[in-house]
């Protein structure tokens, strides 16, 4: 492959992967109203954990763990923030 079929492959898994993290925000912010409603703390570092922990379980690379760890910190923040 050339650099520019290259470059639209990734063009392209980009749409996708914002799909995706524009999926998980609209649950996230379910979940937010959810624990609104139930007088529930927004914040919930046990299941932060736990996701960070099965990704990283799953992680079968090229990315690292500590790769891993970074990105989905960031995403949680993210979908933790729209919630308020």
């Amino acid at each position: 492959m050339n650099i520019s079929s290259l470059r639209r492959k990734i063009d392209e898994i980009d749409r996708k992967i914002l799909a995706l993290l524009c999926e998980r925000a609209s649950v996230a912010l379910e979940i937010g109203r959810t624990k609104r409603d139930n007088n529930l703390s927004i914040i919930h570092p046990e299941r932060e954990n736990e996701i960070l922990e099965g990704l990283i379980a799953a992680n079968n690379g090229p990315l690292s763990d500590n790769h891993i760890r970074k990105i989905y910190h960031q995403i949680i923040s993210a979908c933790r923030n729209i919630q308020n």
